[in-house]
């Protein structure tokens, strides 16, 4: 990681391709010192008004899977809102902690699941013909999608790019530590062709993003116990909770002539009774 801070950006919630300039301000340090980012929050208020408009134009219709390899590309390569591929991937190191290659992958990671989408539609999804005569497709189970991400990580971002993929009109609340990938996203996405009307950017607050999940018709949600405490039982809403792993730690090995051997103490236990075993 760059030592050097990126220059910093000004963040604002963008509804439907409009940037709405907000008067709640928060800053985004850089885990060495400086800030990153000035970031517009979106109320409640605005939060309720970007819900209402992006359901009022939701059409239920995905766009075309050209968009989609196209913003993949336009991620990964171009300059998009003034930001450079280079200052992307800074940000996010700078923002979350993590290494220069770890965002590396996460970018081929990331834009190889967006080329894969049709592909991953299909191998998820079932053939819908039922022979001459049929005509039947699927469709989404409701017309707004809200994610609410985390910032551990870009990739998790695929996901609600496959709600638009699947005709969804999406709200996203991103990671408090990193909206730069989410708003980068949105960029290529809209660059490639995605009508503004399927998307809304609302950086803000845990409550507002709460009420971004339970009142869109579908939603996913990244975060830690409290997360899936509160949204486990709640059908609507996929929960990403914190993930479990084990670690097995040995003791280090000793030479047999560092091993110096001892006869066990003698036994002060009575001995056992003799145990029966069916034949």
């Amino acid at each position: 990681m760059s030592t050097v801070a990126p220059p910093a950006v000004v963040l604002d919630p963008r509804v439907r391709g409009r940037l709405v300039a907000s008067s709640d301000r928060t800053r985004l340090p850089s885990v060495l010192g400086g800030d990153l980012a000035d970031v517009g929050t979106a109320p409640r208020l605005l939060a309720v008004a970007a819900l209402n408009e992006i359901r009022a134009h939701a059409d239920g219709r995905p766009p075309a899977s050209e968009v989609f390899t196209e913003a993949a590309r336009l991620f990964a390569t171009a300059t998009l809102d003034g930001e450079t591929p280079r200052e992307y991937a800074r940000r996010v190191c700078h923002a979350t902690g993590l290494t220069a290659t770890a965002v590396e992958q996460a970018v081929t990671d990331l834009t190889g699941e967006l080329r894969a989408l049709p592909a991953t539609t299909a191998a998820e999804l079932p053939a819908t013909g039922f022979g001459d005569g049929f005509d039947t497709r699927w469709v989404p189970r409701g017309r707004t999608f809200a994610a609410v991400m985390a910032s551990n990580h870009p990739v998790p971002n695929i996901s609600w790019a496959q709600a638009l993929f699947h005709g969804y009109s999406v709200l996203v609340k991103p990671g408090s530590r990193d909206p730069f990938t989410p708003a980068r996203l949105l960029a290529a996405l809209t660059a490639a062709g995605l009508p503004p009307d399927r998307a809304a950017f609302l950086p803000c607050s845990r409550e507002v993003g709460a009420y971004l999940l339970r009142e869109a018709d579908r939603g996913i949600v990244y975060g830690g116990d409290s997360a899936v405490a509160t949204w486990h039982q709640r059908e609507s809403v996929a929960v990403r909770g914190p993930g479990r792993t084990k670690a097995f730690l040995d003791r280090a090995r000793t030479t047999p002539s560092s091993t110096t051997w001892r006869s066990p103490p003698p036994s002060t236990a009575a001995p056992a009774a003799p145990t029966s075993r069916p034949s």
